[in-house]
C-alpha cells in the first residue's frame, strides 16, 4: 500500500515538474519569439523613435521658454515689532473677556495671504497696461479691444466639459476676478521655519514682466495692508478717545490708556513711507535660462516613449505569410 502510494506521489510530482518545463519553454518560445519579431523589424522601431525624437526637437523649437522670476522678502522692522508687542492689546482683550485669537496676526502673516487676495487683484486690475500682458492672448492692440481668443484647444475643452456636463461659463473680458484665479495659478509663496525669509516666484515668457510684476505685486500687497493699518487704528484712536472720559476705574483706564498708546505707535509706524509688512531681501531677479521647458529631460522622455511605442508597434504588426 505504501509503495503504490509512493509510486503514485512520484508520478504526480514528475508531472508537475513536467508541466513546469512545459511551461518554461512555451514562455521561453514567446519570449524568444517577441525578442525575434522585434529584431526583425528594428527599422520600425527605429522609424517610430526617431519620429517621436523629430515631434520633441519641433516642439522644443516652437514652444515658448518660460523665465523664472524670484522676489525675497523678510518682515519689515514695523512686522517685527508688531509680532513682539501685543501686551497693551492682551490687556484690553482680557478685561473685555475676548480670547488672544481675536488679537490680529502680524503683518508679515497677512501680507502672505494678501498675495492672493481680490482686493489686491481689483487694485492690480486697474493698470490697463499690465492686464493686456497677462491676458495678452485676449486683447487686440490694434481694435484696442477685448476678444474671445478662441481657437481649437479652447473650443475642443469647451465642448468635452459640455458633453461631461461641466458648467461652461461664457467668455467675459478679463477683471479682477480672472486676474486672481491667474496669480492663484502662477504664483507661488514658499515659507521655511528656517528662515524668516519667504520667496515669492513667477514664471513667464517675459522676464521683464515677470520681474516688473513680482515688484508691483509686493508693492501693491504692503500699500494695502499699511492702508488697512491706518484705517483700522484711526478708529480704535477715536473709539478709545471716547471711552476715556467715561471710564473711572483705575485699572480700565490704565488698561485703555497703554492701548491708546500702542496703537498710536501703530498709526505712525504706518504712517512711515518704509516698508510696512514686508521688504525686499533684494530685488526681483530672474535667470537667464529658461526654467521650462528643459531640453535634455524632454529629448531622453521622447527617446523613451519613442523605443516604447517602436517595439509595441513592431508587436502588434501582423506578419506576412509567404505565397507557396
Amino acid at each position: 500500500m505504501t509503495g503504490a502510494l509512493s509510486q503514485t506521489q512520484a508520478e504526480g510530482i514528475a508531472a508537475s515538474v513536467a508541466a513546469r518545463q512545459n511551461d518554461a519553454m512555451l514562455r521561453r518560445g514567446w519570449l524568444g519569439g517577441a525578442v525575434a519579431t522585434v529584431r526583425a523589424r528594428l527599422w520600425l522601431v527605429a522609424l517610430v523613435t526617431v519620429v517621436a525624437l523629430l515631434v520633441a526637437i519641433t516642439w522644443l523649437r516652437t514652444t515658448d521658454y518660460r523665465y523664472a522670476a524670484e522676489l525675497h522678502v523678510a518682515p519689515a522692522p514695523t512686522s517685527a515689532r508688531e509680532a513682539s508687542s501685543l501686551g497693551a492689546l492682551t490687556s484690553l482683550a482680557t478685561l473685555t473677556g475676548a480670547t488672544l485669537e481675536a488679537i490680529p496676526v502680524t503683518p508679515f502673516r497677512l501680507y502672505a495671504e494678501g498675495i492672493y487676495t481680490r482686493e489686491v487683484a481689483i487694485r492690480l486690475a486697474g493698470d490697463a497696461a499690465l492686464m493686456q500682458k497677462v491676458f495678452a492672448r485676449e486683447w487686440d492692440a490694434r481694435s484696442r479691444q477685448w476678444h474671445d481668443p478662441g481657437g481649437f484647444g479652447n473650443d475642443l475643452a469647451r465642448g468635452l466639459y459640455r458633453l461631461l456636463g461641466v458648467p461652461v461659463p461664457d467668455w467675459t473680458p478679463p477683471d479682477a476676478a480672472r486676474l486672481q484665479a491667474w496669480i492663484n495659478a502662477n504664483v507661488a509663496l514658499e515659507q521655511t521655519a528656517k528662515t524668516p525669509i519667504a520667496t515669492i516666484r513667477l514664471a513667464d515668457t517675459d522676464r521683464a514682466f515677470a520681474i516688473a510684476f513680482l515688484t508691483r505685486l509686493h508693492v501693491t500687497v504692503d500699500a494695502w495692508l499699511r492702508e488697512r493699518t491706518l484705517a483700522r487704528t484711526a478708529d480704535n484712536i477715536a473709539y478709545l478717545n471716547q471711552r476715556l472720559p467715561t471710564v473711572t476705574l483705575a485699572d480700565h483706564r490704565q488698561a485703555l490708556f497703554a492701548t491708546l498708546s500702542d496703537q498710536q505707535q501703530r498709526q505712525m509706524m504706518a504712517r512711515n513711507p518704509a516698508a510696512y509688512a514686508a521688504e525686499p531681501f533684494g530685488i526681483a531677479t530672474a535667470g537667464i535660462t529658461p526654467a521650462s521647458p528643459r531640453q535634455l529631460p524632454t529629448l531622453v522622455v521622447a527617446v523613451a516613449l519613442g523605443l516604447f511605442f517602436g517595439v509595441i508597434l513592431a508587436l502588434a504588426l501582423p506578419h506576412r505569410r509567404r505565397a507557396n
